[in-house]
C-alpha cells in the first residue's frame, strides 16, 4: 500500500469517528439546593501544625512573604453564586476550576445544610509557592541541551502571571517573555502575550479567549496572532538538513457554541476563519548538515518550494466534550489531584482553502482529534489520535495521521506500569515539520533529533514507584526504571525493519515538591543504548520537568 493511500485511509477513518452523530439521551438535572451564603476557608501554605511539627525550619517566613489568593479571585472559578439552585454537577466543576488554576495545592466543596433546600457552601483551598524556577538539561557529548525558566502564576494573588526563559539547544540560543491574565474584564476571559528572540530570528503572539466557563456553557470566542521568523531544519535526504530562513505568520479567529447537552456529553458547532503565510528563502550555498552537525556540502534549492504558500481558510466546526471525570494521583503529578475526562471527546473541523481571497491554495482543509480515556479499577487506558491535511484540486499538502495509546497499570500502592505506543504516517509533508525521534522526544540515549523522517513508530515503557507517604509532608520522592525503542524515517528512501529499531533502558530518579506550583515531577535520568551503538562510552544525562510519556 503507498504512503499517501495510508495516510489518507487513517485521516478517513478519524473523520467518520468524530463526525459521528451525537446519542439521543438527554440530561437529568440533578439541581436541588439553593446557595444561602458562601464562605471562604483560605488555608496557608503552612499551616499553624505545619510549623508547630516542624519547628526547626523557617515555615512562617514562606507564608509571610506569599501573597495569598485574593478572594475575589477564588469567586470569579466557582460556577455559581449565592441565591443559585445547585447540584452536584455545579460543586464537582467549581472544584476542578479551582484546581486547575494551579493557585492551590487542593481544593475542595461543603455543603452545610441550613433549612429545607437551602445550604451554605464553604469553598477550602491551600495556597501554594506559585514562583518556580524550571530547569532542563540534557546532554549527548558535546551537544548540550538547556533551559531554565522563571514563572509566576498568581502574581501578588490576582490570577496574572509572567515568565522569563532562555533555551539553548543544537539549533539556537532563544529569550522569551510572557504575560498572562486568567481573569481579564471582570473573570471570563483569558489573554496572553508572548515575544521570543533567537540567534536566528524573532517571533510575538498574543491571544484573548472567552473560554467555555463550565462545560455546558452556550458560546466561547477565541482570536491569536503569531508573527515569526527563524532557521528550522529543513531535511531534504534522509537525516541530512539545510538551515534556511523562515518566516512564518498565522491568524485565527473562532467562536464556538453549545449544540446539544446530553446525559454524558455536551456537543458543539461553530466556525470561524483561518489565515497563514508561510516563506522558506532556499538562497546559494546552504549547507548541508548530517546528523551529528557536520557539514557534509552545499546546496541551492533554487526560488521555488513546495512550503512556500499562503492559505485563507473560513472553517466549520463540531466536537464533543465529556461531562464526567476520573480523579486520579501520581500520573503525572508527584500526589495532586490530576482530573480527567472519561469517556470520547472528539472535534473535527472542515474548511474551505481558496485563492478567492489571496490564497496560493484551493482544496478541502480537515483537521480532527480524538482521544478516549477508560477507567476501570486499578487501570487507566487513553487512547487517541489525530489527522489534519489540506487535500488540494491538484495536489494533496501536509497530509498526516498520527495514534496513540497509554496504559496506567497500578501494581500496589506506591507502584504502577506505564506502557505507550505511537505511531504517525505522512504524506507531502512539510520538510521542516518531520517527526523526529531522539534526546528530547522519547529516545533517551540518542543525540538531539537523531531520527526524522514522514513515518513514526515508538514505544516506551517504564516501571515507576513512588513514595506515596511522601517527606515530612514537603515533598514526594520517587524512582522509575524504563526503556524506549522507535524509530523515525523517510519512506520514499527507507523501510522499517527490526534492524533499524533504535531503544534505549536506564533508571531516573523523580521528585515533587508537594507545597509548590509545579504539579509535574523534577525527573532526573540515565540511558543507555540498545540495539545500537551510539558512539558513546557512557550514559546520556537528562534532567527535565515532567513525565517523558
Amino acid at each position: 500500500m503507498t504512503s499517501g493511500r495510508l495516510a489518507a485511509i487513517m485521516a478517513l477513518a478519524l473523520l467518520l469517528t468524530a463526525a459521528a452523530p451525537p446519542p439521543s439521551d438527554e440530561v437529568s438535572a440533578d439541581a436541588n439546593m439553593v446557595v444561602r451564603r458562601i464562605h471562604f476557608d483560605r488555608g496557608p501554605i503552612f499551616s499553624k501544625e505545619d510549623r508547630e511539627r516542624l519547628s526547626w525550619l523557617p515555615l512562617g517566613l514562606v507564608d509571610v512573604f506569599h501573597v495569598d489568593t485574593r478572594y475575589y479571585v477564588i469567586r470569579r472559578e466557582l460556577v455559581f453564586a449565592a441565591g443559585d439552585r445547585i447540584g452536584d454537577e455545579d460543586l464537582s466543576e467549581s472544584a476542578r476550576r479551582l484546581r486547575s488554576t494551579g493557585f492551590f495545592g487542593d481544593a475542595s466543596l461543603e455543603v452545610v445544610p441550613v433549612v429545607a433546600d437551602t445550604v451554605d457552601v464553604i469553598v477550602h483551598t491551600r495556597e501554594i509557592w506559585t514562583t518556580a524556577v524550571n530547569v532542563t538539561y540534557e546532554k549527548f557529548e558535546s551537544e548540550l541541551l538547556w533551559s531554565a525558566q522563571l514563572r509566576e502564576r498568581n502574581f501578588l494573588g490576582t490570577a496574572r502571571s509572567f515568565s522569563v526563559s532562555r533555551r539553548e539547544d543544537a539549533d539556537r540560543i532563544t529569550w522569551s517573555f510572557g504575560l498572562g491574565d486568567r481573569q481579564m474584564f471582570g473573570g471570563r476571559w483569558r489573554g496572553n502575550l508572548n515575544f521570543a528572540d533567537s540567534d536566528d530570528g524573532s517571533s510575538s503572539a498574543w491571544s484573548i479567549a472567552r473560554p467555555f466557563f463550565r462545560v455546558t456553557s452556550e458560546w466561547s470566542l477565541e482570536a491569536a496572532y503569531f508573527n515569526g521568523g527563524s532557521r528550522p531544519r529543513y531535511y531534504i535526504n534522509g537525516d541530512q538538513y539545510i538551515r534556511p530562513q523562515g518566516s512564518f505568520n498565522s491568524a485565527r479567529v473562532f467562536l464556538n457554541h453549545r449544540a446539544r447537552i446530553t446525559g454524558g456529553a455536551v456537543w458543539r458547532v461553530g466556525g470561524g476563519v483561518q489565515i497563514s503565510d508561510q516563506r522558506f528563502n532556499t538562497e546559494a550555498g546552504l549547507s548541508v548538515l548530517d546528523a551529528e552537525g557536520d557539514t557534509e556540502t552545499e546546496v541551492d534549492l533554487g526560488a521555488g518550494v513546495d512550503e512556500n504558500r499562503d492559505l485563507r481558510i473560513p472553517f466549520v466546526h463540531v466536537s464533543r466534550a465529556s461531562r464526567r471525570f476520573t480523579e486520579q494521583r501520581y500520573l503525572f503529578s508527584m500526589g495532586r489531584i490530576e482530573d480527567l475526562p472519561v469517556g470520547l471527546e472528539t472535534s473535527l473541523e472542515l474548511g474551505w482553502a481558496t485563492r478567492a481571497a489571496g490564497g496560493s491554495q484551493s482544496g478541502l482543509w480537515f483537521d480532527a482529534r480524538q482521544r478516549w480515556i477508560a477507567d476501570r479499577n486499578t487501570t487507566l487506558l487513553v487512547v487517541g489520535g489525530g489527522s489534519r491535511g489540506l487535500l488540494g484540486s491538484d495536489k494533496v499538502t501536509d497530509l498526516r495521521a498520527s495514534g496513540f495509546a497509554s496504559l496506567y497499570q497500578s501494581l500496589h500502592e506506591r507502584m504502577r506500569l506505564v506502557v505507550g505506543v505511537l505511531g504517525a504516517t505522512a504524506d507531502a509533508i512539510d520538510r521542516d515539520q518531520v517527526f523526529t525521534l531522539g534526546l528530547e522526544s522519547g529516545l533517551r540515549a540518542a543525540r538531539f533529533r537523531e531520527f526524522a523522517g514522514d513515518r513514526l513508530v515508538r514505544a516506551n515503557v517504564e516501571l515507576r514507584w513512588i513514595y506515596t507517604p511522601g517527606i515530612l509532608d514537603l515533598a514526594t520522592p520517587g524512582f522509575a526504571l524504563f526503556g524506549d525503542f522507535g524509530h523515525a524515517w523517510f519512506e520514499a528512501e527507507d523501510d522499517l525493519r527490526i534492524s533499524s529499531v533504535r531503544g534505549a533502558v536506564g533508571f531516573g530518579f523523580r521528585f515533587g515538591f508537594n507545597r509548590g506550583s509545579e504539579e509535574a515531577p523534577i525527573r532526573i535520568d540515565l540511558a543507555w543504548p540498545v540495539l545500537y551503538d551510539n558512539g558513546r562510552d557512557g550514559a546520556v544525562l537528562s534532567i527535565g520537568t515532567g513525565q517523558v510519556f
